[in-house]
């Protein structure tokens, strides 16, 4: 847990939970023959916590995507390859938003980041998707004409055609972030989180766009619409990244490989 600004009773929560679930996922191992885990640095967590014959058990599977994010991203590398290619001034923040790490990530973007992204390119749009926004958010949101709240959208597919940008300032990180699996998988640049990276291929300036302060969120958004050839190599490499690695066709016979093994 990263954000400073956590109120003490959750963070006093979240220590006693997260003590609680620790003893039973280390139980759950002991008993396993085989156990999956998303990240390789979730692993890691375990190497100094359980015998090395247990730790042994642990193979890392990321997240399968959906067929059809995956043909957006097919699409979106086609449009670039033939020179159609247009941005339409969106940016896009996408999670789950009665869940606390993407509610106080919404509000962080609302509030301080896309008001800076603003003040050097005045056309763009943000739109933010997500299930049960809070009150709080739906009041800024409402305060700022160029902020569309747009809830829970149930078909990702049109939206994501027309995005230029994926932005999640997310300060509170865990697991895989399956809103940056959907970001690489439909050849849309996100810019995340050093720690949102999963597995060493994704690489700041190449498939992803990594920031932590709010300057950075800011610049790297406006580095990206002011240099088209860098947008452009980072959406087919965010692309080609997925192909090889997300799809779930790959992730189950990874997961099968390990369980027959």
């Amino acid at each position: 847990m990263r954000d400073k600004n956590i109120p003490i009773l959750r963070r006093i929560l979240y220590k006693k939970v997260k003590e609680r679930i620790l003893k039973e996922e280390i139980e759950v191992i002991r008993n396993a023959d085989t156990i999956f885990i998303t990240t390789e640095k979730e692993k890691q967590f375990f190497k100094e916590k359980i015998e090395e014959s247990d730790y042994n058990k642990i193979q890392v599977a990321y997240n399968g995507v959906d067929e059809k994010i995956l043909e957006v991203g097919k699409k979106r590398v086609q449009m670039i390859r033939d020179k159609a290619f247009v941005f339409n001034n969106r940016l896009l923040f996408l999670g789950t938003l009665n869940y606390y790490p993407n509610e106080i990530a919404a509000i962080r973007l609302v509030e301080k980041i896309f008001p800076q992204i603003l003040k050097h390119k005045k056309d763009l749009e943000l739109y933010i998707v997500g299930s049960n926004p809070s009150n709080k958010l739906k009041r800024l949101c409402g305060n700022n004409a160029k902020i569309k709240l747009l809830g829970y959208v149930e078909d990702l597919h049109e939206l994501l055609v027309k995005t230029d940008i994926i932005i999640l300032p997310m300060t509170v990180v865990s697991g895989i972030q399956n809103k940056l699996l959907t970001g690489l998988s439909s050849a849309i640049p996100v810019v995340i989180t050093s720690q949102a990276i999963f597995d060493d291929k994704l690489q700041h300036l190449k498939n992803v766009m990594v920031a932590e302060t709010d300057d950075d969120y800011v610049n790297a958004v406006v580095k990206l619409y002011e240099s088209p050839s860098l947008y452009f190599e980072i959406a087919e490499n965010a692309f080609k990244f997925a192909d090889e690695n997300l799809r779930w066709s790959k992730v189950i016979e990874k997961y099968m490989n390990a369980i027959l093994s």
